[in-house]
């Protein structure tokens, strides 16, 4: 994962592995807050893809199943959120 300079103003780059009940509310924190924050949600990583895929998400956002896509990206924070 890239490293960030400290005193930048660069949004960093977030991926949520899971798209339950947690990470679909963290993933509308980070839409509703937009420019303000400093976070931008660039992955959802989630297994059955087809059936959580929600439209309100940006469709700058990459939706995979693939851990390796996500670990191999210019990311850089990965927010575990699944359950069960």
């Amino acid at each position: 994962m890239a490293a960030i300079e400290k005193g930048t103003s660069r949004r960093l780059r977030v991926a949520i592995a899971g798209f339950g009940t947690v990470g679909s509310a963290v993933a509308r924190i980070l839409r509703e807050q937009g420019g303000a924050s400093s976070f931008e949600l660039a992955y959802i990583l989630n297994r059955r893809i087809a059936e959580t895929r929600a439209g309100w998400v940006p469709g700058s956002v990459r939706w995979t199943d693939a851990v390796d896509e996500v670990l191999d990206s210019a990311l850089e924070v990965v927010v575990g959120l699944g359950g069960g």
